[in-house]
């Protein structure tokens, strides 16, 4: 039993659950989590490979005190925390529910519309009024900001929300769980995927042939032996290291990662002026992106650094016609419903796939196929579906939400997870948003008409809550666990795994959930962090105002108000441009992935439509650019001996990042300890 691998990954989960926000939006540190190769868990596994992992103490025992089966332990555990207290949940939740009060006091057009009256009971933090003792503590702080007591916080107020809006996420948080351990065996022993951030681990850890003349049993990890993976990771290292005490005033040696080719933008005038453009022309460069390359078909990484040209040639066609590409993810913009269409797409192409596979988990999960392969499955189905139901059931007792329009909000959130599930593991994209959320797909459905006020506000609460900015989706963390369960931990029986990631996924919910509303309601909400505090949460209502102030534009917002309470589905008004939208993207990767399937000379990846006009695939599209190129340099230079002699280089680049980010972050928070003052601000990774 891998006893050390599991006290590091339980002491990693309390850290992440407990200092991941006050790291995060206090402090202004590298993000703990952030995205799916969270800096907290494998920059820890990254120094145990250096520092222990394959030692044994002679005389005492001859069973390694950290093998790579404590690496495993320790990397499920502490990466089943991660999905909570980070921008996929926390960081927004208490702006998104309790500091609405506080917002609607500066918010003319909110007035004007009247957006409040249309918010249900419950739904809030008292329920969206300006009460003190409760709201304003939010603003305030306590008296002694140093004083984390969970007396500070009102319970009383705050149930109603954790009850309802944390009851959905974990329930769904679960779900995705279940649905993990329905898609690996497709995914992993069918469909063969690459699992690039398992192939990372697998390559660091994999111990060294015996060398029985020096005495050395092959324990530690090979790759330390490699000139090239010190090379990696010292050079990257370094480099971050005198950046790093750059952005922290300590002016040696700066080797600039960022490029300003913004004088370009006189040459593609229209282009310029794209959603986006800005990143576009000033590229940031990150070592680790590149390196994964190294993990990955060389089409994928094509596909995701054209999307960037793709998406300023878009959007200048766009321009030059005297119309906009929109890109608002609470919006029924082209852009937004061209990639929420790509992710309806390729959930079906999903399906497709592994559709005998799928069937026969079906089958079992009502009781007609008893075959020992599928039970396992079968029984993970029957628990997702239980999950969904509640989520379900608690949307509609608790914010009044027709059940059916529940079924089909969970159903998207569920959708959004699994495509971003899969892109980690056939693409390593380790950084992913979908920059759409289930309002889009749901108002192309039924039109403002067909929803109505108090409906439309409580789907885009739901939306922003749960599927804001899903960049640490659980289910994420759970692919990559039970494929590294299975490829590096040797285990053959996964249904422990699972149970076990959900196990701490509950625990670290809970203490997350405490952790945030003691620090919020004694510190007050971070004015660093103004996206997460305040920008975000005001988009379901600006964009409830928006469409009440088109209504009353039209003269029809009576018609808007009564139309509703005929029922959402005989009321619905689709929106055929939309729903066009919508269309096209799905048809656009549907007929990439089987073009792909069909052609062996294809050489675009559905991942482009995926992520096009994305925010993390503008941040990040360079990088896999460069990547490609490297890599194509390579192969033709000096063939796949060249390609693998390079790996070394590549694990040690990513290793360098991790441990960079590590550091710093690690010393702004004993900076701030021991001073009492702000630490300095570098970013390694991309947030």
């Amino acid at each position: 039993m891998p006893v050390v691998g599991l006290i590091l990954g339980l002491v990693l989960a309390l850290w992440i659950s407990v200092f991941t926000l006050f790291n995060d939006a206090y402090l202004e540190q590298p993000l703990m989590t952030g995205n799916l190769m969270p800096t907290s868990v494998y920059g820890p596994a990254v120094l145990m490979v250096l520092v222990a992992c394959g030692f044994s103490v002679r005389g005492l025992t001859r069973r390694q005190i950290f093998g790579r089966r404590d690496l495993v332990a320790m990397v499920l555990i502490a990466s089943a925390a991660c999905a909570w207290p980070g921008t996929n949940y926390l960081r927004t939740f208490v702006g998104s529910t309790g500091n609405v009060a506080n917002l609607a006091k500066t918010q003319d057009q909110w007035r004007d519309a009247d957006v409040m009256k249309h918010l249900p009971s419950g739904v809030l933090l008292a329920d969206g009024h300006d009460t003190p003792g409760v709201t304003d503590g939010l603003t305030l702080g306590a008296e002694n900001p140093d004083d984390y007591d969970p007396a500070n916080v009102p319970w009383g107020a705050w149930w109603p929300v954790l009850r309802l809006w944390g009851g959905v996420a974990l329930l769904l948080g679960l779900a995705g769980v279940c649905l993990g351990l329905i898609v690996h065996p497709q995914w992993a022993r069918y469909e063969k995927l690459p699992y690039p951030l398992v192939r990372f681990v697998e390559e660091l850890s994999r111990p060294g042939e015996p060398n029985p003349e020096r005495g050395d049993p092959g324990r530690r990890p090979a790759i330390l032996r490699n000139k090239l993976f010190w090379l990696g990771l010292g050079g990257v290292a370094l480099i971050h290291l005198l950046n790093g005490l750059w952005a922290w005033n300590i002016h040696i040696v700066r080797i600039p990662l960022e490029y300003d080719f913004t004088p370009l933008k006189a040459l593609f005038p229209h282009a310029s002026r794209a959603p986006g453009n800005d990143e576009q022309f000033q590229p940031a460069i990150y070592f680790s992106v590149i390196a994964f390359v190294f993990f990955i078909r060389g089409d994928v990484s094509f596909s995701v650094g054209f999307s960037n040209f793709l998406w300023l040639m878009l959007g200048a066609a766009f321009l030059s016609r005297g119309q906009t590409l929109g890109n608002n993810p609470l919006e029924t913009d082209s852009g937004t419903l061209l990639r929420a269409g790509a992710y309806l797409g390729f959930a079906g192409m999903i399906l497709y796939l592994g559709r005998r596979y799928y069937l026969s988990v079906a089958a079992g999960a009502i009781g007609l196929n008893r075959s020992a392969e599928f039970r396992g499955s079968a029984w993970a189905a029957r628990a997702m579906t239980l999950c969904l139901a509640g989520a379900v059931w608690l949307l509609a007792a608790y914010a009044g939400l027709d059940w059916r329009l529940g079924v089909v909000a969970v159903l998207l959130v569920l959708i959004i997870v699994l495509i971003m599930a899969r892109l980690s593991a056939e693409t390593g994209m380790f950084y992913l948003e979908p920059n759409w959320m289930p309002l889009v797909v749901v108002s192309a459905l039924l039109g403002f008409e067909g929803l109505g006020p108090t409906t439309f506000l409580v789907v885009a609460l739901f939306s922003t809550i749960i599927a804001g900015a899903p960049r640490e989706p659980l289910m994420g963390y759970v692919t990559n666990g039970l494929q590294l369960a299975e490829r590096v931990g040797g285990r053959k029986k996964l249904g422990g795994v699972g149970l076990g990631m959900a196990g701490v996924a509950v625990v670290t919910l809970g203490l997350a959930v405490l952790a945030t509303l003691v620090l919020s309601h004694t510190r007050g909400l971070s004015a660093k962090d103004p996206w997460g505090t305040r920008w975000h949460a005001a988009l379901p209502f600006d964009a409830l105002a928006r469409r009440l102030s088109d209504a009353v534009a039209r003269g029809d917002i009576g018609g808007v108000t009564s139309a509703a309470n005929a029922g959402h589905f005989a009321a619905a008004t689709p929106d055929i441009g939309a729903l066009g939208w919508l269309a096209l993207g799905a048809a656009l990767v549907v007929g990439c992935a089987f073009a792909r399937l069909r052609l062996a000379w294809w050489p675009i990846h559905p991942v482009l439509f995926l992520v096009l006009g994305s925010s993390p695939a503008i941040r990040v599209g360079w990088s896999f650019l460069i990547g490609w190129a490297i890599r194509q340099l390579i192969v033709r230079l000096g063939g796949v001996k060249a390609f693998h002699a390079a790996l070394p280089l590549a694990v040690g680049a990513i290793a360098g990042e991790l441990l960079a980010a590590l550091g710093w972050q690690l010393c702004g928070s004993i900076y701030y300890f021991a001073t009492g003052l702000g630490p300095g601000q570098y970013f390694i990774l991309p947030n």
